[in-house]
C-alpha cells in the first residue's frame, strides 16, 4: 500500500470511529444499547493500530 493510501486509510478509520463515538453517545443519551456500535469502535481502533504499525515497520525512502 504506497503512502497517499494509507493516508486516505488513516483518515477515513479516524472519521468513522469519531461517526460511531457520536453514534454511542446519542444511543446512550436515549437509554438505547450501543453494544454493537461499541463493537465496532473496537474493530476500527484495532484495525488502525494496525495500519499505523505497518506503516511504521515500512523502510523510509524510495
Amino acid at each position: 500500500m504506497n503512502s497517499d493510501a494509507q493516508d486516505l486509510m488513516l483518515l477515513q478509520l479516524c472519521a468513522e470511529i469519531e461517526e460511531l463515538s457520536a453514534t454511542v453517545l446519542q444511543l446512550q443519551r436515549a437509554g438505547r444499547d450501543d453494544a454493537i456500535p461499541r463493537l465496532l469502535i473496537l474493530r476500527r481502533r484495532a484495525e488502525l493500530e494496525d495500519l499505523l504499525q505497518r506503516a511504521n515497520r515500512r523502510p523510509s525512502g524510495g
